[in-house]
């Protein structure tokens, strides 16, 4: 979609193509999730469309980012330091996940790497969104750049509807639940966490106790 619009990015047209490639994929996230009927196969397609257009940004503006760190939006697109020194309940968790993830039945190494990559991204998303906290209120900005820096390879283990790649996104649901005030969001980490749920049935439940008391016990991560 986006490619079809912005056939070529350049010097003259690198800001607006940016800015119009993020509103477009968030409005493409945002209607994912606003009218989410009940078809949950259908669900999870859009949801993988969504996720391919948004980490397609990232693909468009390689070898751009140096330019657009010194431009004018600057102050839009830089983050926090993922990787500094920081812990809590969620980093805890997640790390206690990537331990976890190779009893999964089944997964084979290429798929194991393609979910820890996922899971170490969303660690370094939440980390870095620390840095913009704002009274109180997380940056809604994580809920974006999760799709946009995650391996390929992972939207395509959503399209097989593989456990681990559902059990990955009931953490992201979590991300999502703390950032529901933002417009984009509202109810969509609780739509998310059901969705996956549903699908993977009573015998992944233990793999999904702590995002869940999130999502419908607390107010924050």
């Amino acid at each position: 979609m986006f490619n079809e619009s912005v056939q070529e990015v350049h010097d003259d047209n690198l800001i607006p193509a940016f800015m119009y490639s993020g509103v477009l994929g968030l409005h493409f996230f945002a209607d994912t999730f606003s009218m989410p009927g009940s078809d949950l196969n259908q669900f999870i397609d859009k949801l993988v469309q969504a996720i391919k257009l948004m980490r397609g940004v990232r693909v468009c503006f390689t070898g751009w980012w140096d330019v657009l760190l010194q431009s004018e939006i600057r102050d839009i697109i830089q983050y926090g330091d993922g990787g500094m020194e920081h812990t809590d309940d969620f980093v805890e968790h997640l790390l206690v996940l990537q331990a976890k993830l190779p009893e999964i039945p089944g997964v084979e190494e290429a798929e194991l790497e393609v979910l820890l990559e996922a899971v170490r991204q969303l660690k370094w998303v939440y980390v870095s969104s620390l840095f913009n906290i704002q009274n109180g209120t997380p940056s809604p900005g994580m809920v974006t750049s999760w799709p946009i820096t995650l391996p390929v390879e992972f939207a395509d283990l959503i399209d097989q509807r593989k456990p681990g790649s559902l059990i990955v996104l009931a953490q992201f649901s979590v991300i999502l639940h703390v950032c529901r005030d933002f417009w984009a969001v509202g109810n969509a980490g609780k739509f998310l966490f059901t969705v996956v749920e549903t699908y993977l049935g009573r015998d992944w439940q233990s793999w999904l106790e702590w995002p869940r008391s999130k999502v419908f016990e607390s107010e924050s991560v």
